[in-house]
């Protein structure tokens, strides 16, 4: 008889906990600025795919100084590569060309050689997250907490998958 009860219990709590995170989480999101046209303008002129991917979805753009912000931006490419509504962007510096050679996610991620003034300009934090509505949705550093708090919230801003409708038909008949 207890088991009627607990059970559905068990499972609002746990539901109404998922809920209560996605909220905090939005709200921490709904705190934006807007990228500025000149930086906005640098990313665009020297990403050629950056402009067919920004306006799908959701934009991480990372500065790439040593080949653990590289493996941060792998570990992103890795798991998210299969939406085409998320985009990775790597400023590096064009002093630092090996960090620019590697080839490897190549579909999701766009590696931008440029000079270290142009980074500074861009960039206010490590990372940052950039909506298709051309708003900063939050900047992040760099430590392991930081990358998980980037690829949660990346998840939350991507859009929902629409599912393609049932349709029922009926047989032919002979």
């Amino acid at each position: 008889m207890s088991l009627v009860f607990l059970l559905p219990l068990g499972s609002y709590l746990y539901l109404r906990s998922g809920f209560n995170f996605r909220k905090e989480a939005l709200e921490i999101l709904n705190d934006r600025s807007e990228l500025d046209a000149e930086s906005f303008a640098i990313i665009e002129k020297n990403a050629s795919t950056f402009k067919d991917r920004y306006n799908k979805g959701v934009t991480l753009i990372q500065r790439v100084e040593d080949k653990v912000d590289l493996k941060d931006l792998y570990f992103f490419a890795e798991n998210l590569q299969v939406r085409k509504d998320f985009h990775l962007v790597g400023l590096i510096e064009d002093s630092n060309p090996e960090l620019s050679s590697d080839t490897v996610f190549q579909k999701t991620l766009s590696r931008i050689p440029l000079p270290s003034t142009e980074i500074e300009r861009i960039m206010g934090e490590q990372r940052f997250i950039l909506a298709k509505d051309s708003f900063v949705r939050n900047t992040y550093g760099v430590t392991v907490e930081d990358t998980k708090e980037v690829y949660e919230h990346a998840v939350i801003l991507l859009p929902v998958k629409k599912r393609d409708k049932v349709k029922l038909q009926r047989k032919k008949e002979i």
